[in-house]
């Protein structure tokens, strides 16, 4: 635990500092273009460095550690050809082209994964939260920072969809976000299968057309049988049959999603409809972000009947470190204080009491000690 206490403590400080020296820049919010404070790049990218390393230097941390480590090496000896057109094939391939190519390291090929996941996470908070240190802490206190030590080929397809975000706000940037879309794809097939709730949080949150969309996917949940039904025919008609085949033994699999992330997805989905008018005053771009929590919340709902649903969540889970500093806004500026300090601890209990239990993240060893 002390290591990622470590990591928490270092990435505040240091955003801490970017917050203090933030630039004038251009941003666009929603449809707008405005000027706002965002901490200096060279600041920003010492943060994901710091990230990049713990999660290349890691060994045998995480529970899948194990079959991307004996893959990379697998990998050397196939050809690139081969790889292509196999299920997820854009990870494998680049995995592939790094260990012939670039690196025969496991700890430096995770260096230039690691770059792909979390560079595009922290520019986009960079850019789009109103208190950077914050929304940095708590990507690391709600465990978002260490879920990719598990989910590498999803978390890179994430990454992607979340960076090119802002894109579907500009009508002549659609096909670059198609472009995004395509690539996250060929790294996790899940990609092209929430890019409709992506759309759809484009709606105004709590009017009419989103509470209709919301009722419809709660009458999915509730005929839950016949929808995963739907899903896994789905995967099977866009080529996938193994990951069909793999997604349909899960559906015995009924151990549900922890409560305490239920209650922690839920707490700021309540809070934004019941201030929404107040965090729209402030922030422009506040739907998507209420949006995409909002379907994160349904998706951890549905997992809580099948499990194996929560890991549609994560496309949506991603922008929660966004939308939790909003919520300073509801106070004057010299009254924030004590709600600050609260939020930290708040989340700083959830890092504690979920990652001893979250998926072999302790204890926490360096590969250096084994190679």
């Amino acid at each position: 635990m002390a290591v990622y206490i470590t990591i928490l403590l270092s990435v505040m400080l240091i955003s801490t500092i970017g917050q203090n020296y933030s630039e004038k820049k251009d941003i666009y919010l929603g449809y707008r273009l405005e000027r706002r404070n965002v901490p200096p790049v060279a600041i920003t990218l010492v943060i994901c460095a710091i990230l990049i390393f713990f999660f290349a230097a890691r060994w045998y941390v995480g529970t899948d550690f194990g079959a991307y480590f004996s893959r990379f090496y697998d990998l050397l000896g196939m050809s690139i050809s081969e790889l292509i057109g196999t299920r997820d094939w854009g990870f494998y391939v680049f995995t592939a082209f790094i260990g012939k190519y670039v690196f025969t390291d496991f700890f430096l090929y995770s260096l230039i994964l690691g770059t792909i996941i979390y560079i595009p996470v922290i520019m986009t908070y960079r850019k789009y939260s109103n208190s950077f240190t914050m929304t940095c802490a708590l990507y690391i206190m709600m465990c978002l920072y260490t879920w990719p030590y598990n989910g590498m080929r999803q978390a890179v397809a994430v990454s992607l969809l979340f960076m090119g975000f802002p894109l579907l706000y500009k009508k002549k940037n659609w096909w670059k976000y198609i472009l995004v879309v395509a690539i996250a794809y060929t790294f996790h097939s899940t990609a092209i299968m929430v890019v409709p709730f992506i759309l759809l949080c484009r709606l105004k949150p709590w009017k009419k057309p989103f509470v209709f969309v919301c009722i419809i996917i709660a009458i999915l949940i509730i005929f839950l049988p016949s929808f995963w039904t739907t899903i896994i025919n789905t995967l099977e008609s866009i080529g996938q049959s193994k990951m069909a085949e793999d997604y349909a033994d899960f559906e015995n699999l009924r151990a549900g999603v922890n409560f305490i992330r239920i209650v922690v997805a839920a707490i700021p989905v309540v809070l934004s409809f019941v201030y929404y008018p107040l965090l729209k005053h402030n922030n422009k771009h506040i739907d998507f972000i209420i949006n995409m929590c909002v379907f994160n919340l349904i998706f951890l709902m549905c997992g809580n009947r099948l499990t194996v649903l929560a890991r549609f969540a994560t496309y949506f889970n991603i922008a929660l470190p966004l939308l939790v500093p909003e919520f300073l806004n509801i106070f004057k500026k010299d009254s924030q204080y004590f709600p600050r300090i609260v939020i930290y601890a708040m989340y700083f209990m959830h890092m504690i009491v979920l990652l001893p239990n979250d998926s072999g993240l302790l204890p926490y060893e360096f590969i250096f000690e084994h190679i």
